[in-house]
């Protein structure tokens, strides 16, 4: 069944290592609505933060209660500071 296979697809996701959180972000979120969970957002959070390769992104998620938008401000902005550096 086509549900099922892009379920299984979505939870093996991988971010690329060159992909911004934004445009891994739209990936997830494209993929979310062909296999109809009930709570997106949710389904999407828990990938980013599985899949993310910040370990502040991951700890910011972990230790509060963050939605997904200001999870992914926070995950920009940490991508953006992290590029001025290098």
């Amino acid at each position: 069944e086509e549900h099922v296979r892009n379920m299984f697809s979505g939870r093996h996701m991988q971010r690329r290592e060159d992909e911004t959180l934004n445009r891994f972000h739209t990936r997830l979120r494209e993929l979310a609505t062909k296999c109809q969970f009930g709570d997106i957002n949710k389904e999407i959070k828990i990938q980013l933060v599985e899949k993310c390769t910040s370990p502040r992104v991951q700890q910011k998620a972990l230790q509060e209660e963050i939605s997904l938008e200001d999870l992914l401000k926070y995950g920009c902005t940490m991508e953006t500071s992290d590029w001025q550096i290098a």
